[in-house]
């Protein structure tokens, strides 16, 4: 019997392998593939108070299956609009969270802030 980790490895691997079988168009006679583009939107998330590298940890599982990092982008959950003066005479930000509502609710009880996405291009 496994454990729940090596599990949940196993399946996210049997994701990547299946990706690989379809990246890349076959050439005619020859039993082998043309290489092929795989993009990846990833983020990481909190566990047990910490947060977890998943995009790290993916990036890696896709290498080490064959696929080569193009580039990596950063999509910003957060967008900073300026400061405005209150009512009050104090200064405040403005800010729009593009998070779900369990994420920012997580956020206000302490949990570890996640304020970007990663979007990772292979060529295979």
């Amino acid at each position: 019997m496994c454990d729940g980790k090596s599990n949940g490895v196993k399946r996210i691997g049997s994701v990547v392998y299946d990706v690989c079988e379809k990246c890349g168009k076959p050439i005619r006679g020859t039993g082998k593939t043309a290489g092929g583009v795989a993009i990846f939107v990833t983020k990481d998330y909190v566990k047990k108070g910490q947060r977890v590298p998943f995009s790290d940890r993916w990036l890696a599982l896709c290498e080490s299956v064959g696929f080569i990092l193009v580039c990596r982008h950063q999509a910003m959950l957060v967008e900073h609009h300026g400061w405005q003066m209150t009512t009050g005479g104090g200064i405040e930000e403005i800010n729009t969270e593009r998070k779900s509502f369990f994420r920012r609710l997580a956020e206000k009880k302490g949990s570890p802030r996640i304020d970007h996405e990663d979007v990772l291009c292979f060529v295979k």
